[in-house]
């Protein structure tokens, strides 16, 4: 896959580029021909000849290197921010801002990853020991500390279990470490699929909620709680 992905980048970011050029520089060279020399002389025959050679080999073989790479074109529609920190343009290799990766990577591209070749999805948990303070329409609400001033927020679709509190999803990890030599990223944020609460710590909630409450996304880092994009 990484060599696979090496040879495809550098054709449709550098040789297809070039070669394009190439072919519209032959094209209007074609035309100077056909407008401005003598029909039926020597230099046309000769010359028109090789442009048509040069033309229809420079099609053929990007006809024939598309066949080959082709499916490179969808995994890169893929790629966002969030999984790679730079854009090959040219062949150069362009970094993104920081600020724009960190916030790419705040949103849940889980159907991103899970589509890619390079990575491999693996299960996630996360327990919460967090006492369940109760909640409000879809909001849930658990206690930060013992002090009962702070507590955080849940907002989605929960179900109940016999064990402790916890969080499940997936996260998404490189098949191949050479990948992050062109800036991917290693392991994905954590990205939520169901989250469980206590059948008997639900059923004990008080309703006494702090003033300060803060969003989940606050409290357990790493995890990505909104729904994929």
């Amino acid at each position: 896959m990484f060599g696979f992905w090496l040879e495809a980048e550098q054709f449709y970011t550098t040789t297809l580029p070039i070669l394009s050029i190439v072919l519209l520089i032959v094209i209007g060279s074609m035309l100077f021909v056909l407008f401005y020399t003598h029909k039926g002389s020597k230099f046309r025959k000769r010359f028109g000849g090789l442009l048509l050679f040069v033309l229809a080999g420079g099609l053929g073989y990007s006809v024939w290197q598309h066949a080959n790479y082709h499916h490179w074109l969808q995994q890169a529609d893929l790629i966002t921010p969030g999984i790679r920190a730079e854009r090959k343009i040219f062949g150069s290799a362009r970094p993104v801002s920081p600020e724009i990766v960190e916030l790419n990577r705040k949103v849940n591209l889980s159907n991103q990853f899970r589509a890619l070749d390079m990575y491999q999805e693996q299960n996630a948990e996360r327990e919460i020991s967090n006492l369940y303070l109760g909640s409000s329409g879809m909001n849930h609400y658990f206690a930060i500390g013992d002090e009962g001033e702070y507590a955080f927020r849940y907002t989605g679709e929960v179900e109940y279990t016999d064990r402790n509190s916890y969080v499940s999803g997936s996260v998404f990890v490189l098949k191949d470490n050479r990948f992050e030599s062109l800036s991917f990223i290693a392991e994905s944020a954590h990205y939520l699929e169901t989250f469980y609460i206590n059948r008997e710590d639900a059923g004990k909630v008080t309703g006494e909620l702090p003033r300060q409450i803060l969003p989940i996304s606050e409290v357990i880092l790493n995890w990505v709680f909104s729904n994929p994009i």
